[in-house]
């Protein structure tokens, strides 16, 4: 407790986890998870001021570079149908994944080659090919495609962007029943994001973030008792799969209070 001037600031500490969550709407996801933990902040007229702080986390990196979002590979060879392919989940070298790519596709006249001077991908066929990166969930974007579909020329496509195996980027960690007035351009404006944490960790590692910048946000509720909490990407909003890998999040609330006459 500090101040002076008439007021001072009271601060409640809470630590969640998501093995103690009281809902877990996506299962082994842990990443959309709900808390029945009491009063947080009540409404008392001597709070005059209501802020939300992320002080720390520990975030293990159990999701995948290849995942449920990016994972299809759709693919015409010469007179055949299109065919879906569903690569599985993981971390993969650029070795790794082509021969996983190669191994699904599983025609001797189909290959993929990477460059080592640019990271591109060569695709080549015995005949006519159409790779669509127009699907859900499509892999095309890690293969260095852009939207849209590519015919070959003389029996090859050649990826006009490098291969990107670095996979998630940065996290998320929002709260739908903290009223805040924040702006992300994954969500289009307003959002209920409460901090942004660095993928700082390598696969199977662990994320130890820690807000060194006094990162206070001002909320406006007047009364909270429930805590949602939701992690996604960074770049593409969607939730994170930990794969039933707990992770752990301490909030401090700081509430400026009138001192009592």
């Amino acid at each position: 407790m500090s101040g002076g001037g008439g007021f001072y600031t009271d601060t409640k500490i809470v630590s969640i986890t998501s093995q103690s969550a009281t809902i877990k709407y996506n299962g082994t996801y842990l990443s959309n998870v709900r808390y029945n933990l009491g009063a947080i902040i009540q409404k008392d007229p001597d709070i005059v001021h209501r802020q939300v702080q992320l002080l720390n986390a520990q975030i293990p990196v159990s999701f995948y570079v290849i995942n449920y979002t990016n994972n299809q590979f759709r693919l015409k060879l010469g007179a055949g149908a299109f065919t879906t392919y569903t690569v599985s989940v993981g971390n993969y070298t650029a070795n790794s994944l082509i021969s996983a790519i190669k191994t699904l596709v599983n025609d001797a006249n189909f290959n993929i080659v990477i460059s080592t001077i640019n990271g591109c991908l060569t695709f080549s066929f015995n005949a006519a090919m159409i790779i669509d990166n127009t699907i859900a969930n499509s892999i095309g974007f890690v293969l260095g495609f852009e939207s849209g579909t590519y015919n070959d020329t003389a029996f090859s496509i050649i990826a006009p962007y490098a291969l990107n195996l670095l996979g998630i980027k940065a996290l998320q960690v929002r709260s739908a029943n903290l009223v805040m007035n924040n702006i992300s351009s994954v969500q289009g404006g307003m959002t209920t994001l409460l901090a942004t944490i660095p993928v700082d960790a390598v696969p199977f590692g662990m994320i130890e973030y820690k807000d060194v910048g006094n990162n206070n946000i001002t909320t406006y509720n007047d009364f909270l008792d429930d805590l949602d909490i939701e992690i996604v990407d960074g770049e593409s909003g969607a939730y994170i799969n930990f794969n039933n890998a707990d992770w752990c999040i301490t909030l401090a609330f700081h509430l400026t209070r009138k001192i009592p006459s």
